[in-house]
This record gives structure tokens, C-alpha cells and sequence, in this order.
């Protein structure tokens, strides 16, 4: 008997070898074959409960190959993988045993767990750490993360991710809950508007990031390949600036995957926005986490309310209301969605100021425009007026720039058309 286990035993060693083998053969660009989708479903072995044997081969062969840098094909490949079905759900007796979403602890099933969290290995990323909350439901469902605070002073999306991490109850959740309040932590404390001060960029441009680049790539390039990525859907919460005004609004992208759309369109329709943009802005840099994870086979929304720096409980409680509602949409939650879907305007329009000077606003957040109508104008500053500023299209004001100090090419205001 012992004799006949070590030939099979010897048997299994020679079929892992061959292929470890092969993987090495498919990694080899001269072969023809494309390693960055193979090394990608490798990376797929990160899943709940056991690894299947889809995963278990993969892993061999990821050990087995010299490996790739993250890219968005990297990421899209790994969620077609888990959306074939071969990810093995623990039952709600084992969810205890859930690994850590990059580098988040996941707390034993049942169980909120709070702390802080860095990109480990990177000197320049590793000086700063993020505070996280993780809640663990003790029946398997979906990973759902929620963020806030990319643009530092957006200070209701960062209120109402701290007050969801400590009102839901782990007992109530169905899968997995990690909320990541404060993204831009480097310009938290400093009250930076718009960008990150370690480089002077906005965060939220930057997506899918190098893992080679300056401080805001490298950290996009961390957060989407070693958070978002590992989760079934993302919903980041946004705020007008210190200096801008709003109307609550969502933004979403489509992907022509009639399922995940459905599910996206669902989370919109949830949050409860008067509109929605489905649009990229006119004349804006791509690179939104949100668009981005969407391309990398997440299910992920933007919502925004309030604005100016204040904490309205009108505006924290909409956010709280809104990642509610959606969360019971995704099943995460028990409950009924109580939300009207929100009117899609045709275009996001921006409105920049030809000249420097001071801007004076003619129109409020929610107003009606028709185009060439007259919204603001630009004096020098001893008082002449140098411009004029019309309404490029018709339709509704959705955030205005409520500074009246303007640089050249500067943001103004903001047109949803209709």
C-alpha cells in the first residue's frame, strides 16, 4: 500500500510540473500567446472559502511564471474569471476564515473591525496610513466598498462613510462591507482643494495609475489593483469642494455587459439623485476611480451632495440614505428601496472663464438654462467687465464654483443637458 501511494504521489508531481511547464511556454511572448490574461486569472485565486481547482492550477502556474505589471486587462480578465462561476463562496459557518482584501484585515463573521491600513513597500505611501471599517455578514453575499474623501475637503461623503461604518449592524449584512472614509490623506489636515499635496494632482484623474509613477499614480495604482479590484461593486461618495456648489447628482458609466449594466443602473436608480450623468465632462481628463473600476469589471457609481466645506445633515443624510438604499439593492441589506430613478441628462457640460478675473454667478444649483442664456460675468479687478458667460447648451445648472476668484481656463459651473 505505502508503495502504491508514493507512485501516485510521484504521478501528481509529474502532472504539476507539466504544467507549471505550459505556463511558462504561454508566458513566453515569442509562443504567441498573451501572458498578461494568463497571469491575471492566476491572480483570480483570491476568493472565499476554498480554492477550487481552476484557482489551485492557476496559483502553480503564477509561481511557475516571471509575472506582469497590473493592467486594466489584468483586472477585467481576473473578474471574467470569478464571474464563471468558479468562485467558491464559503457557507456562513466559515465566513470567520475570510482572507484580507489586499491590505484590510476582514473581521471573523459577524463582526465590525476598525484601524488603519498602508501600501506597504513604497516609502513614499507607506508614510501615511488610511483608516478603514470592515463588517463581515454571517451569510455570503457580495464585497461592496464604499470611499470617500478623494478630494480632501469633500467633507459629507467623508462624514456619512464614518457614520455607515458604525450604524450598520455586521449581524445585518449579507457578504462583506469595507468603507474607506478619508482617500486623499495627504491633503485631509490641510484642507486641500481638489488636488493631493504631494504632487499637486488631482486624485481622481489618475486612475488606473503606474505603479512607477509619481505619489498620486503610484497610490491609484495600489488602491485599484489591490482594493477595488477585489470587490463586486463600489460606491464613491463625493461632495462640491470648499468652493463649489451643488445638486445631488450620481455619475455612472455603461459598459455594453448587459448584465453588470443592469446591476449598475440598479445602484444609480437607488441612491435617490434628482439626475444622473452617464457622460464623461466636456473638456476634462479621464482617470475617475469610479469609470475606471467600472472598465476593470466592478460594479461602481459616483454620488454627490452638499458642498462649500459645511457639514449639512440634510446633505450627510442623503449619502447615509443613498449607500443604504443601494446596499439593499444588492441584497446586502434586508429592506425595501424607496428611491425615484433620476432623470439622465444628455451631456455634462463645463463651463471654463475665458479670462482671469472675478466671477460673478448668475444662476443657482438646480435652475433651468436655455442656451446663450446670460449665467455670470468676469471683471477685472478694479470692476470692468472683460467677459461674458453664456450657457453653452439647455438644460439644468448642476454645481457652480461659488469662489469669485478665477484663473484663466478655471472651472465655473457645470450644465446637465436636456
Amino acid at each position: 500500500m505505502g508503495g502504491e501511494l508514493r507512485q501516485r504521489h510521484l504521478r501528481t508531481q509529474r502532472r504539476l510540473r507539466a504544467r507549471a511547464h505550459r505556463c511558462r511556454a504561454r508566458d513566453d511572448p515569442r509562443a504567441g500567446h498573451d501572458p498578461v490574461r494568463h497571469d491575471a486569472f492566476a491572480r483570480a485565486g483570491l476568493q472565499l472559502g476554498p480554492v477550487s481547482r481552476f484557482g489551485q492550477r492557476e496559483q502553480i502556474c503564477l509561481r511557475a511564471s516571471s509575472g506582469q505589471e497590473g493592467r486594466l486587462v489584468h483586472l477585467h480578465a481576473q473578474r471574467r474569471w470569478r464571474e464563471r462561476g468558479e468562485r467558491r463562496v464559503a457557507p456562513a459557518a466559515s465566513l470567520s476564515g475570510v482572507g484580507p482584501i489586499g491590505p484590510i484585515p476582514i473581521p471573523r463573521a459577524g463582526e465590525r473591525a476598525t484601524g488603519t491600513f498602508t501600501f506597504a513597500g513604497d516609502p513614499g505611501l507607506e508614510k501615511y496610513d488610511w483608516p478603514y471599517i470592515a463588517l463581515a455578514g454571517q451569510v455570503a453575499g457580495p464585497t461592496v466598498l464604499i470611499t470617500a474623501g478623494i478630494h480632501a475637503a469633500e467633507y459629507t461623503g467623508i462624514e456619512a462613510a464614518i457614520r455607515l461604518g458604525r450604524t450598520i449592524r455586521p449581524d445585518s449584512v449579507r457578504g462583506t462591507v469595507v468603507i474607506i472614509p478619508v482617500l486623499n490623506r495627504p491633503g485631509f489636515y490641510e484642507r486641500s482643494i481638489y488636488v493631493n499635496p504631494e504632487d499637486g494632482d488631482n486624485l481622481n484623474r489618475l486612475f488606473p495609475g503606474k505603479a512607477d509613477g509619481s505619489w498620486g499614480e503610484r497610490f491609484a495604482h495600489r488602491l485599484l489593483t489591490e482594493i477595488v479590484t477585489r470587490c463586486d461593486h463600489a460606491i464613491d461618495r463625493h461632495a462640491g469642494d470648499l468652493v463649489e456648489d451643488l445638486v445631488p447628482f450620481v455619475i455612472y458609466r455603461e459598459t455594453g455587459d448587459p448584465t453588470r449594466d443592469a446591476v449598475i443602473v440598479r445602484m444609480a436608480n437607488a441612491y435617490g439623485a434628482a439626475w444622473a450623468v452617464k457622460s464623461a465632462p466636456t473638456g476634462e481628463r479621464p482617470g475617475s476611480l469610479y469609470a475606471v473600476a467600472t472598465l476593470a469589471g466592478v460594479a461602481a457609481i459616483l454620488a454627490e451632495s452638499g458642498g462649500r466645506g459645511l457639514l449639512i445633515e440634510e446633505d450627510v443624510e442623503r449619502h447615509v440614505r443613498g449607500v443604504t438604499n443601494i446596499l439593499k439593492t444588492l441584497g446586502v441589506l434586508s429592506g425595501r428601496v424607496d428611491a425615484k430613478a433620476p432623470t439622465i441628462v444628455k451631456s455634462f457640460d463645463w463651463v471654463r472663464s475665458p479670462v482671469a478675473g472675478m466671477f460673478h454667478c448668475r444662476v443657482r444649483v438646480g435652475q433651468s438654462v436655455k442656451a446663450r442664456d446670460l449665467i455670470g460675468d468676469v471683471t477685472d479687478l478694479v470692476g470692468e467687465p472683460i467677459a461674458a458667460i453664456t450657457a453653452p447648451v439647455s438644460g439644468v445648472v448642476l454645481f457652480t464654483v461659488t469662489s469669485p476668484a478665477i484663473k484663466k481656463d478655471g472651472l465655473l459651473l457645470a450644465i446637465g443637458a436636456l
